[in-house]
């Protein structure tokens, strides 16, 4: 295993600024990963909402890093869905899911579309490297 892993926390639409902001407080107290913003927003995203097929797009750009964090909440739920679905086995990074407020059937439902693992926020960074070092 190497030294530092590399994981893409993914601005998955609603939540850009949140983890932007959480990037930057956490970083320094995450020992031996390096957190990396990766934008979702793609150019077709227009009037009917953010572009569902944005995550498949990304699929063999995110092979870069050894594990990925997308955060997801109710009102993100749809979209999570939808996009781990276009997704399907393109998308061989494992994912993370970092959880606001989501009840167990719908954490269920997106471990079952791809999502390997999941963690509730607010979360325990010492819980969090562990989880994430389990997923590489």
């Amino acid at each position: 295993m190497r030294e530092t892993m590399d994981c893409g926390v993914l601005l998955a639409p609603g939540h850009e600024s949140a983890m932007g902001v959480w990037v930057a407080r956490e970083q320094a107290r995450l020992a031996r990963v390096r957190l990396h913003l990766v934008p979702l927003r793609a150019p077709g995203s227009g009037p009917g909402g953010p572009d569902t097929h944005a995550l498949a797009g990304l699929a063999v750009g995110l092979r870069r890093y050894d594990h990925c964090i997308l955060p997801v909440a109710p009102a993100s739920l749809a979209w999570t869905r939808m996009s781990l679905q276009q997704a399907g086995r393109a998308l061989v990074t494992p994912l993370l899911l970092l959880v606001h407020d989501m009840t167990a059937p719908a954490i269920e439902d997106l471990l079952r579309l791809g999502a390997a693992d999941f963690i509730a926020a607010p979360c325990c960074l010492e819980s969090l490297r562990v989880r994430l070092v389990r997923l590489a």
